[in-house]
């Protein structure tokens, strides 16, 4: 021990936690305290440690008699009396300016950062760290679980139909009036709304998360994406794999069915029950479809003897296949195998294939052999078939259509210039709305009909 400037400088270790006491500790600061407390042995980093050495040195019984006396002392308020008190914290925090807001905000960021501890957890993670070790995390968890399961004889306080987990969901009921806060309406809103103001959006749409997202992956792995790190993408691809095989092994053990069987049924009944998902791409297809052909046409049809696959859309009044080729299996357009591109694609593909690329295989497979048999089997068993490769290309075709069937004798952006002087424009065109002698039309909108309507010079 020296003395500096009525200032005492010592080096000493936590009794409890073994981790070693700060320099100019208060509890330490007059020397006769400082020399008690080496002799007796009993020296604490913190209040808490201090209570955790007797606690542990407690018979059980005199454990329960603490704790009945700490429970004594604690008065339990009502309800009403915590509903009370949130609210009032609420309106107090709402009758504030935005500028109060925002000044509070940036002195407690300031106050942190002064500190050295700009993130909150950062001092309380080191603390821990020193006191229990790297793994820290998982030792609080193994003892909580520990005690839990010694105390309650169960290993989670929300565990299904245990006495904790019905108590906070009649609390939530009472204060929320629901059984989670965040089922309430007037909550999920202003957490949305709250979490938006301060980072610009939720979840992914955050441009902050995706920083930090960036930020962690490129301290932890050197890459921006974790798809682009060979070790994660070999992980995945293993487990996949496993994970596949031992799912394919069970279903047919448990079923008596093969996957494919599987899947057949899973489409039968999701189309059955019009649960189908699919891309924002085919959605606005068919939408413009149907307005072109009818309500008649079909999405994912299989039905088709002359084409037997399953057909993005299909129209039963002319027997027509369509096809969106968007997904990247399919490639930018038809294969052709005297193309010299082409070849060099499919080498390039190979060589990855070579590494496990199972998209590189799919790539291959769907491109040079699957799309070529259906082109070929639609064109032997005479069924029409017509197919796009972009959303660009499915427009321009649509555009020749329209102007077909309005008479139209120009085309501009979606804005159809008529024989009779008048126009029709997609309600998308930058022409929509600018004219009187514009008719505006919908992705919904039945062609047939509105042809029709300007062949009489009416809308």
């Amino acid at each position: 021990m020296r003395l500096s400037r009525n200032i005492i400088k010592f080096d000493l270790e936590c009794s409890w936690c073994g981790a070693s006491v700060p320099e100019e500790h208060s509890a330490y600061k007059l020397p006769s305290a400082y020399v008690r407390a080496k002799e007796s042995g009993h020296v604490f980093c913190s209040k808490s440690c201090g209570v955790k050495e007797r606690h542990a040195n407690l018979s059980p019984r005199q454990k329960q008699e603490y704790h009945n006396k700490i429970a004594g002392t604690r008065r339990s308020r009502s309800p009403e009396e915590k509903a009370s008190s949130v609210e009032k914290m609420r309106n107090t925090w709402e009758e504030k300016s935005q500028e109060e807001k925002n000044d509070i905000v940036d002195r407690t960021l300031a106050t942190k950062e002064k500190r050295g501890n700009k993130n909150s957890w950062s001092k309380a993670e080191k603390t821990m760290i020193v006191r229990l070790g790297e793994d820290y995390g998982k030792k609080r968890a193994a003892k909580a679980e520990e005690t839990m399961l010694q105390e309650y004889g169960i290993r989670n306080a929300l565990v299904k139909d245990s006495k904790f987990r019905g108590k906070a969901e009649r609390t939530n009921l009472e204060l929320y009036g629901s059984v989670h806060p965040t089922s309430n309406e007037e909550i999920k809103n202003r957490l949305v709304s709250t979490y938006t103001e301060r980072h610009g959006g939720m979840g992914n749409a955050s441009k902050t998360a995706q920083q930090r997202y960036k930020e962690t992956m490129l301290e932890e792995h050197g890459v921006e994406n974790p798809m682009h790190d060979k070790d994660i993408v070999k992980k995945v691809s293993e487990a996949y794999k496993k994970v596949g095989k031992y799912k394919a092994a069970e279903t047919k053990k448990r079923n008596g069915t093969t996957p494919k069987q599987v899947a057949w049924k899973g489409h039968e009944t999701k189309k059955k029950n019009g649960s189908y998902t699919t891309n924002k791409s085919e959605q606005y297809i068919l939408q413009r479809l149907r307005s072109l052909l009818g309500s008649q046409v079909v999405h994912l049809y299989r039905d088709n003897p002359g084409y037997p696959w399953e057909a993005d859309f299909y129209d039963p009044s002319t027997g027509t296949v369509y096809e969106y080729q968007g997904y990247f299996t399919h490639g930018k357009e038809p294969y052709d195998s005297t193309s010299k591109e082409h070849r060099k694609i499919v080498r390039e593909l190979r060589v990855k294939a070579k590494s496990d690329k199972w998209a590189a295989k799919l790539h291959i497979s769907i491109w040079t052999q699957t799309d070529p048999l259906k082109r070929a089997t639609a064109s032997t068993n005479n069924v029409p078939f017509v197919e796009w490769f972009t959303i660009k290309e499915f427009e321009e075709w649509l555009c020749t259509k329209i102007k077909k069937w309005l008479g139209a004798v120009k085309v501009r952006d979606n804005c159809f210039k008529l024989k009779n002087g008048l126009y029709a424009a997609h309600s998308t065109s930058s022409y929509a709305g600018t004219d009187k002698r514009v008719i505006v039309f919908n992705s919904d909108t039945p062609l047939r009909k509105l042809a029709k309507s300007i062949k009489k010079g009416t809308k």
